[in-house]
């Protein structure tokens, strides 16, 4: 038994548990994308040159991201519950191509579908966080033993969300 995930002739399958580290997996993408956005809106705001729109925009950047970081330290890896925690921060998620990851937890394991608008929300949260899980460094792969899990999957269900994209065609989870 596991999951299918199926547009067209495309298909992505795994185990119930594979796909639950997977999502857990991208969750915490999030939270160290965030990390990361924290400090580089932390040095904008240090920069004598920057204007003061794109500093209240790096204070705004500031407050969610800290904000969304001490919500996810309070639970216990429970995916409902974390889609509780970044609805409130839709716009912020939106805002910054993130989006994509609560519509990949926001389904459950073995029924719905993802539409073509959904697949390209998930395929933009992987493209922006990408870069924390593909790491040509074997030495930077160690820091965290799911980057390969993660790097696997999400290249299987790239192919599926492409299809989905290409074709504007739903994509059924099984």
């Amino acid at each position: 038994m596991g999951i299918d995930i199926t547009c067209g002739s495309n298909n992505f399958n795994t185990s119930y548990s594979t796909w639950h580290l997977f999502r857990t997996s991208a969750i915490l993408l999030l939270i160290r994308y965030l990390k990361d956005l924290f400090i580089k809106s932390k040095n904008d705001l240090k920069n004598e040159d920057t204007d003061d729109l794109i500093k209240f925009h790096c204070y705004e950047d500031i407050e969610k991201s800290e904000k969304i970081i001490a919500l996810y330290s309070t639970v216990n890896d429970d995916i409902n519950e974390y889609v509780s925690i970044f609805s409130q921060f839709d716009d912020f998620l939106i805002k910054h191509d993130l989006y994509g990851l609560t519509v990949l937890i926001n389904k459950s394991d073995c029924t719905g579908y993802y539409s073509s608008g959904n697949a390209k929300d998930i395929k933009n949260f992987f493209e922006k966080v990408k870069h924390l899980f593909m790491n040509e460094s074997e030495e930077k792969k160690d820091e965290d033993d799911n980057d390969d899990l993660i790097e696997n999957i999400y290249i299987r269900l790239l192919l599926v969300l492409n299809k989905s994209i290409q074709t504007y065609s739903i994509i059924s989870i099984s």
